[in-house]
């Protein structure tokens, strides 16, 4: 061998082993990303559930309790000529229990009665009602919905809680509900009352009353609060 020749530069076992660790860590790291890339993300995502279609959705039960303010109107059979009047203005309380479907119908039942001047003939004139009653919600998603609807049912009529008439009545409403939380709302209504009862006689003065067909007729003004159950 040329002792003039240059030599080949001499390779340590340490800078070997070095090269071999790097390029096997480099190569892991790149089949690393390359399977990340290529595995879906949405494999480690919750898997996605639909809401509800509303008409899948069970009507909600709702508790309201009223107080309202009764004005006659139109008193004629109950209130004969030169006779006192037994269905003066007052006011009263009652409550409702309905089902409000998704759609934004809601039918129940309640009970109401109201207390009215009976002009000295009944010492307090009390008209019970106990009801159906069947009203539709519009604006759900807003906080102020408007409803409309009616009742109807079972009405009696006497001095303090007595019966003295028995007849049927109809109410038409419409009015607001606002909602302050999703459970709890206020409502304000206007009704008119619309009603017939039997002929009867009141004792103290000896008059018959509603001895021919007609109708007694009511404006009432209602307020309440209302308790929704949340959903199921």
């Amino acid at each position: 061998m040329d002792a003039g020749a240059p030599r080949a530069p001499r390779v340590e076992n340490g800078a070997t082993i070095e090269t071999v660790k790097w390029l096997s860590t480099r190569g892991f790291l790149t089949l690393a990303f390359a399977a990340a890339a290529a595995f879906p993300a949405t494999a480690f995502a919750e898997p996605f559930e639909e809401p509800p279609a509303p008409d899948e959705v069970g009507p909600r039960r709702a508790g309201e309790l009223l107080v309202d303010a009764v004005f006659p109107i139109l008193r004629s059979p109950l209130c004969p000529l030169e006779a006192q009047c037994i269905f003066g203005g007052g006011g009263g309380v009652g409550a409702t229990l309905e089902w409000r479907f998704p759609r934004g119908l809601a039918a129940g039942f309640g009970y109401d009665v109201s207390f009215l001047d009976g002009s000295g003939v009944w010492e307090l004139s009390t008209m019970q009602m106990i009801r159906g009653t069947i009203r539709y919600y519009g604006l759900q998603e807003r906080l102020i919905h408007p409803y409309a609807g009616a009742s109807a049912g079972l009405l009696l009529l006497g001095d303090t809680f007595t019966v003295g008439g028995v007849g049927g009545g109809i109410d038409l409403f419409a009015g607001a509900e606002v909602e302050i939380t999703s459970g709890l709302s206020f409502t304000g209504a206007f009704s008119v009352r619309t009603f017939v009862t039997n002929e009867f006689t009141t004792d103290a003065d000896h008059v018959t009353r509603a001895d021919s067909f007609g109708l007694n007729v009511a404006i009432m003004l209602r307020f309440g609060l209302v308790l929704v159950e949340g959903p199921g």
